[in-house]
């Protein structure tokens, strides 16, 4: 698959995280649908949820070009009181070689992270889980499809998760939730604030994904 098929596969993934959240999408508007203040830009997305209102921006990984166009649009939609900006970043290599972890590895990486958490390293307890999360979810998919997993993003393993019933549609649109907090975490938001209850929810899907033969024979 090329570059430019990945990253608009890519792009309609990032539409549909923001739609499981519960936002409404607006993507890639023309300039009459734009808020004068973005007018001059090409933002990827609009999104709003209630009050909420954010302008979504796709960073390429390795593409110069643009770089200065988007600092331009996050300063511009920052001044903007009630705007958020949200930047999800592209990497066309993105596809890492995991091999399969064992479930003590796996449950060591959870009783690790609640101590980080227990001690307030809120932010380095949150990554080693989100870890702990994905590691279980591949063995999880992999126990299913008899075969190692291909897929290179955490969207990817979200989704087949979803289509063998080793996650529910509800349990899903937490996972989504709770990436949007892993990307903003892992590229640099190191104020985001973890809440516990969040940081819990991944603990335990985790824990409930362990135990791939019982999962893969019944329906979560």
């Amino acid at each position: 698959m090329s570059e430019l098929r990945n990253y608009e596969n890519f792009v309609l993934q990032v539409a549909e995280r923001y739609r499981a959240d519960g936002y409404v999408v607006l993507a890639r508007p023309s300039p009459s649908r734009r808020p004068r203040f973005l007018r001059e830009f090409a933002p990827d997305f609009i999104v709003r949820r209630g009050n909420e209102r954010a302008v979504v921006g796709i960073k390429r990984i390795g593409l110069a070009k643009g770089r200065i166009s988007l600092r331009r649009l996050a300063e511009a939609v920052e001044s903007k009181p009630g705007w958020r900006f949200d930047i999800v970043i592209f990497s066309p290599e993105e596809k890492p070689d995991v091999k399969t972890q064992s479930v003590h590895a796996i449950r060591k990486s959870i009783e690790q992270a609640r101590t980080l958490f227990g001690r307030g390293d809120k932010v380095a307890a949150f990554l080693l889980a989100w870890s702990g999360f994905e590691a279980a979810g591949r063995r999880a998919v992999e126990a299913v499809e008899e075969e190692p997993f291909e897929g290179g993003t955490s969207f990817d393993l979200s989704k087949t998760l979803l289509s063998h019933g080793l996650i529910s549609e509800s349990q899903w649109k937490s996972v989504n939730e709770l990436l949007h907090v892993r990307n903003a975490v892992a590229h640099g938001a190191l104020d985001r604030s973890i809440q516990k209850r969040a940081f819990e929810k991944l603990c335990n899907l985790a824990e409930r994904l362990i135990d791939t033969r019982s999962l893969a024979s019944t329906t979560v």
